[in-house]
């Protein structure tokens, strides 16, 4: 049976970024509804994007309040894909993660194509959608993804402007709005962006080329984009909304530097390209046996690699996802050292050696995933993956490096999805106040809304689906049983019974409408209380 050689294939660009795009697609879109929003962090951005779809686009609202720690574009991406359907879903909350992880797929063939080849840029572009971290990330509602979109989008636009003999200008134009954009995301753009480039022309002795970049023009531009959201944030939402911006931005890139971050984001980085990193093992040989001209690809993405990598070790807290921006950087790395090794490989295998291969790839990972969940596995698995690696090493001894890489992908996809299927789910611990929630709705009058006393939760403010009141002190709790009109308040046993030996207590009309369970592992019961029986 006659294929076409690999090279013929991987030479099609427009073929390859489609390509990509199913792949994308079949990794991500699958895993963005059907599960629970993540306790905490996803019903958060669930309820502030909610609010914004009421009527709150220029300063982002949580509970009836004005949430100061993140910039409006995500909940504005949100908001929008939610609008046909008249509120945020579980799959619309999602949808922006993936839809930004698509683009920074093809942003990074892109990027890829001008380096080393459209061969290359496939090959960084489905190292990249395959990661682990990268997979995960994109089916979970954390703006960092699209962060990195933005950031990855303008070192390219950047990057080709640079590169080109044409249409330099709008390459750099398009940097500047990129930039503008991650700064309306979260703001670490603007700590990213400049140092990469300045080292990066530092790297080639070209530094004073930065006056090419449009430095008076896009700056406008740049300043003009950012003004056209904050003059109205400023005078809806005061002088106090853009210190709290501020303040809490300096709150999390303030950190202080030290031996451990470094460790941490090493490991994190490893860990979450896994099993691409591996490949980084033959960085060595590959740098002894290229000739300089070869390895010039490499310069742009380690630079971005290096000075990104370095500005989170000295100043951001030790969280895995703060890394997403490094991860464009590692795939075309990784892509420009596959693409090395697939150019010198043996002669492909017969069909039947490489299809098995493949397959016992595909089924490693899917065993993997079932390992990882937890779940009873038999001695077989252990055969499996032993095969897996038997053959695996064959295959790089017998420099099968495209049998190889195709077998790496398919361990990896298939890891991915069991993962996302059987371990994301059970992740989330938002459930349970979902269901929660559900049941004091039922208790409750249609129309009536929760207050807490000294037991708020801010996911009961997404699944209550209105605002919550919190209540922390003595007089608050007796003004509020003082209301003439029906009232409702959650509390626990403990709060509850730190009031109870006051007298005044005892006058209030307190009168438990149901108990229920705490949800989590702590234990406990909650009262919802009513000021009529």
């Amino acid at each position: 049976m006659q294929f076409p050689r690999i090279h013929e294939i991987l030479s099609k660009g427009r073929s390859l970024k489609l390509a990509l795009v199913v792949i994308c697609l079949t990794l991500y879109l699958p895993h963005l509804g059907g599960r629970d929003l993540w306790a905490g962090r996803e019903t958060l951005y669930a309820q502030v994007a909610r609010e914004t779809l009421q009527g709150n686009w220029i300063v982002p609202h949580f509970n009836g309040e004005i949430y100061f720690n993140k910039p409006p574009l995500y909940f504005w991406v949100i908001a929008l894909l939610s609008k046909p359907w008249g509120d945020v879903t579980e799959f619309t909350l999602r949808l922006p993660s993936a839809l930004a992880a698509i683009g920074t797929v093809l942003v990074v063939f892109s990027l890829g194509e001008a380096l080393i080849g459209a061969g290359g840029g496939f090959l960084a572009g489905l190292i990249l959608a395959s990661s682990p971290e990268f997979q995960k990330y994109a089916c979970v509602a954390k703006l960092e993804m699209l962060l990195t979109f933005f950031v990855t989008a303008s070192l390219a636009c950047f990057y080709f402007g640079l590169d080109s003999a044409s249409h330099k200008r709008w390459y750099f134009l398009w940097g500047w709005a990129f930039l503008a954009l991650s700064v309306f995301t979260k703001g670490l753009g603007i700590l990213i962006i400049p140092p990469v480039l300045g080292l990066y022309l530092l790297s080639r002795r070209e530094l004073y080329r930065w006056r090419e970049m449009e430095p008076l023009l896009g700056g406008l531009l740049f300043v003009s984009l950012l003004l056209c959201w904050l003059l109205p944030a400023q005078l809806y939402g005061g002088v106090s909304y853009t210190g709290g911006l501020v303040g809490h931005f300096k709150y999390h890139v303030g950190k202080p530097a030290n031996l451990f971050k470094p460790v941490f984001y090493t490991m994190e980085v490893l860990a979450g390209t896994l099993p691409w990193s591996l490949i980084l093992i033959g960085l060595y040989a590959y740098w002894k046996r290229s000739v300089p001209g070869e390895r010039e690809p490499l310069r742009f993405p380690v630079v971005w690699f290096l000075a990104t990598f370095v500005l989170f070790s000295i100043s951001m807290e030790k969280r895995s996802r703060y890394l997403l921006p490094l991860y464009p950087a590692l795939a075309l790395m990784m892509g420009t050292l596959w693409n090395y090794y697939i150019a010198k490989a043996a002669p492909l295998w017969t069909w039947e050696r490489w299809a098995t291969v493949l397959a016992f790839g595909f089924c490693g990972g899917s065993f993997l995933g079932l390992v990882y969940a937890g779940l009873p596995v038999s001695w077989i698995v252990l055969l499996v993956g032993l095969c897996v690696l038997a053959l695996m090493l064959l295959a790089l001894w017998s420099r099968q490096y495209m049998v190889l890489f195709g077998s790496l992908f398919l361990f990896a996809m298939a890891f991915e999805t069991t993962y996302c299927q059987l371990v994301l789910p059970r992740e989330s611990h938002a459930g349970q106040e979902r269901a929660l929630c559900q049941e004091i709705l039922q208790v409750m009058e249609p129309g009536a809304s929760l207050t807490t006393y000294q037991s708020f939760n801010q996911d009961y403010v997404w699944y209550m689906k209105g605002r919550v009141k919190e209540l922390s002190y003595k007089r608050e709790f007796l003004n509020l049983f003082s209301s003439s009109e029906r009232v409702y308040c959650l509390t626990d046993e403990e709060a509850l019974l730190s009031l109870g030996s006051e007298a005044d207590v005892h006058k209030a009309n307190v009168y438990k409408v149901k108990e229920f369970q705490r949800p989590g592992s702590h234990g406990g019961k909650l009262l919802l209380l009513s000021n009529r029986p």
